[in-house]
């Protein structure tokens, strides 16, 4: 998994887990 490839990945799952977290808190 590297950035040049899926620029926007790590950014899609940290919104993710931003979502979890938040829904879990």
């Amino acid at each position: 998994m590297k950035a040049d490839i899926h620029p926007q990945y790590r950014d899609v799952v940290f919104q993710d887990v931003t979502s979890d977290f938040k829904i879990l808190t």
